[in-house]
């Protein structure tokens, strides 16, 4: 999970050579990985909140477990044809259950534990009239059809101009939903603090790919349409879930771990394809940085545009020169730690996916591969942070309609490398490492986030991140 523009990164970085493991032509085949929703869905279990930045999404009293997705996709007359089954716990008695979908879908049929229950649609919120009980566990199974309709993006960035399923001209699709957009191809409890297991499946038209986050754990074409299914490790939120369809071709690797790692580029785009090389290697260093990485697969597709998203196990990387640069692609790779393995609750907490990544790659990295003295690096920080400071405020106090301003990365950065000028660089990097194992699968708060730091390094960052993360100005220490 991360901003969902093109990064800033390689403008702010001088050229670094790719240091790349080979990227083998894949078959048809899928990896092999086990498909389907565990049996133990207890991994998934989230405390909803009703966000403070985007309240009319989500709904606290839903607690979404898995959801299984089948969804066809015909270009030509722009219809989605979908079959969703939602296992979720109630964390209240409710007398309706009320979900995030788009207008321009409709039901078919809705059921909740096997019963037919009446439904109906009110702008972007599914209502359905069924009782289900605090705590026990229920499955609905929707089946829904319509034409998906991409919403306008909260953001004064011009690289990202639409959220959610968006069709281009001659149906491909592309899918950025970061702060929203899932609820625009499905029905989802469309916050950050509930995260749930997903397996989608994607029939498309022949000569195409369906690709979603995960492990590709089928392919086949029968008659004019190739299915692809897709697995996804670990609980994600729905900003972190994705879907590009296309006619794109794959390529396999591993890192120095063994954590297979595909990625997937249009046909003939041998420039991505290139760059993308990378990696394996950008996983291995910072495996060094953060930890072992947190899932099972490692993915990427490019897509056209200007815009990507740090989506979980399957990056979204746009084809911009920058954001296929080696230092754009550490930052989107490290929002797997920080951002993905551990999320925000709530949106105005971006800076916790953002301030790590961006230390790691506009800092550490770039100081590893350019020598560049970290002095520079933060009076260049600090400048770039108390211009967005000044139009948009502190990384925590941005508008609604002002998604991810630079100061979330900026202002929260500098915030990390103050404490580890405190602590030390080993005990700082028990912070980079330990905190997101220590939260994995689960959405966190300020609260949690600086309560573990000071149980890890006995420092209360209390005080200093009131000024780094809400404060007007950039803090003069």
């Amino acid at each position: 999970m991360g901003t969902p523009v093109v990064r800033r990164t390689a403008a702010a970085f001088l050229a670094t050579a790719l240091l790349g493991t080979g990227l083998a032509a894949c078959s048809d085949d899928a990896d092999g990985t086990a498909s389907g929703p565990p049996t133990d869905l207890s991994r998934a279990a989230s405390t909803p909140q009703a966000d403070t930045v985007y309240p009319r999404f989500g709904n606290a009293g839903i607690d979404a477990r898995s959801y299984q997705l089948d969804v066809t996709w015909d270009p030509d007359e722009r219809q989605l044809t979908g079959v969703e089954t939602l296992t979720f716990r109630p964390t209240a008695n409710l007398k309706r259950v009320v979900l995030d979908f788009g207008s321009g879908l409709h039901v078919n049929r809705a059921e909740i534990d096997g019963a037919s229950v009446p439904d109906d649609h009110e702008d972007d919120k599914l209502i359905l009239t069924a009782r289900v009980d605090k705590g026990v566990d229920a499955v609905l199974r929707l089946e829904y059809s319509g034409s998906p309709a991409a919403v306008d993006a909260p953001t004064e960035r011009g690289t990202l101009p639409y959220l959610g399923w968006n069709p281009a001209s001659n149906g491909e699709v592309t899918s950025i939903q970061q702060p929203y957009g899932a609820f625009t191809w499905m029905a989802v409890n469309d916050t950050p603090s509930d995260k749930a297991f997903h397996d989608v499946t994607l029939r498309v038209p022949k000569g195409w790919v369906g690709i979603s986050n995960g492990a590709l754990t089928s392919r086949s074409t029968a008659g004019s349409q190739t299915t692809t299914s897709w697995h996804g490790s670990a609980p994600a939120a729905p900003s972190a879930m994705t879907v590009a369809i296309g006619p794109y071709a794959s390529t396999t690797a591993k890192t120095a771990s063994g954590t297979p790692v595909t990625t997937w580029v249009h046909e003939g785009d041998e420039i991505s394809a290139g760059a993308l090389t990378v990696l394996p290697s950008l996983v291995d260093w910072l495996e060094k940085q953060l930890g072992p990485y947190p899932f099972a697969t490692v993915g990427a597709v490019v897509i056209p545009g200007e815009a990507g998203s740090d989506t979980q196990e399957t990056l979204i990387v746009p084809t911009s020169a920058d954001s296929r640069s080696a230092p754009a692609l550490v930052d989107q790779l490290a929002h797997q730690w920080w951002g993905n393995e551990v999320t925000p609750a709530d949106w105005h907490d971006l800076w916790i996916a953002e301030g790590v990544p961006w230390l790691v790659a506009d800092g550490d990295w770039r100081v590893a591969r350019t020598d560049t003295p970290w002095d520079y690096i933060t009076s260049s920080w600090r400048e770039a942070d108390g211009l967005n400071r000044r139009h948009s405020g502190g990384p925590t106090r941005f508008a609604p309609t002002s998604f991810g301003p630079a100061s979330v990365e900026y202002g929260s950065a500098l915030m990390w490398q103050n404490l580890r000028a405190q602590v030390g660089d080993e005990e700082f990097a028990k912070v980079l490492k330990g905190l997101p194992k220590a939260f994995a699968d689960r959405s966190v708060t300020r609260a949690d986030v600086l309560q573990w730091v000071r149980r890890q390094t006995g420092v209360d960052m209390t005080a200093s991140a009131a000024a780094w993360l809400d404060g007007a100005t950039t803090p003069k220490g």
